[in-house]
């Protein structure tokens, strides 16, 4: 299980700015989200769900846990990863081929989980905001996107 303890830029403990993914010990403590019964756009059920490029697993959020990202495995019928962030889960995306997964927050982060571990990618943008995140068909770049502005991002072994 992997728990996010310093999403949001602004509230970082050490005052760094840095993000990274922690492993939690067992039993883990989720915060779940009341849905509001009056709001015009009331949220239940699955929010984000998606197949990865090799068909193995699927990630999944829901709106009592917006924050949490799920990570099934199919081989093995079991939850093989929770991803736990500061804030809610805007968008996430699987690689086209294999087995790595991107997601964003809404921060200037992006999160991203394989088989082999996870882990966090600061986008060294003045006050970009990544809300959407999409793969290209090769899964060589990924397009990032904030309210009003986007970027291509590119990873590196």
């Amino acid at each position: 299980n992997n728990n996010n303890n310093n999403n949001n830029p602004s509230n970082n403990a050490d005052g760094t700015g840095k993000s990274k993914y922690v492993i939690a010990s067992l039993p883990l403590q989720l915060t779940f989200v009341k849905p509001r019964m009056e709001a015009a756009n009331l949220k239940l059920g699955i929010e984000h769900l998606a197949w990865s490029g090799d068909g193995r697993f699927v990630a999944s959020s829901e709106a009592s846990l917006p924050h949490v990202i799920w990570i099934w495995d199919l081989r093995r019928m079991e939850l093989c990863a929770l991803l736990q962030h500061l804030t809610p889960v805007q968008s996430l995306a699987w690689a086209p081929q294999g087995s790595t997964l991107i997601a964003v927050c809404g921060s200037a982060r992006v999160y991203l989980w394989s088989p082999g571990g996870a882990s966090v990618v600061h986008v060294p943008l003045p006050k970009f905001r990544v809300f959407t995140c999409e793969w290209n068909a090769t899964g060589t770049s990924i397009l990032l996107g904030d309210r009003d502005t986007y970027c291509c991002a590119y990873l590196t072994s």
